[in-house]
């Protein structure tokens, strides 16, 4: 073997060895590479869901990734949803306060909110 052929096969061991040792870390430190659809695979748009939402508001805050206003809900059987709002829908993120009481119906793009004893309902963009 000449002295092209052995650099070629190490070039080619070191960049084997820097995929592998990225590909452990990766796994090891459980780090994903974030997308669009990995967002909103995990995040609702709150009145177009499949199902009903009735919970109290356990946080909100506006979404580093995408600069959504996002608030977290916690319904009655303790799990958790995530929902994000289109720019028009703020109006309900600006009003919601941390520990209001919030429902809306399957796919009723509205959503009614209690807060210190008085009801509001807003309705969302088709």
């Amino acid at each position: 073997m000449n002295k092209i052929e052995k650099n070629i096969i190490k070039s080619f061991s070191i960049i084997i060895g820097i995929v592998l040792l990225v590909f452990i870390v990766l796994n090891v430190l459980n780090l994903e590479l974030r997308t669009a659809n990995d967002y909103f695979s995990k995040h609702y748009a709150l009145g177009w869901t499949n199902f009903n939402v009735y919970g109290s508001v356990k946080n909100k805050y506006i979404g580093k990734a995408h600069n959504n206003p996002t608030i977290l809900v916690r319904d009655t059987s303790g799990e958790v949803f995530k929902f994000y709002f289109q720019t028009n829908d703020t109006n309900l993120y600006n009003y919601v306060n941390i520990g209001d009481s919030l429902s809306s119906k399957k796919k009723s793009f509205s959503a009614k909110v209690w807060n210190n004893d008085k009801a509001k309902t807003f309705k969302f963009t088709e």
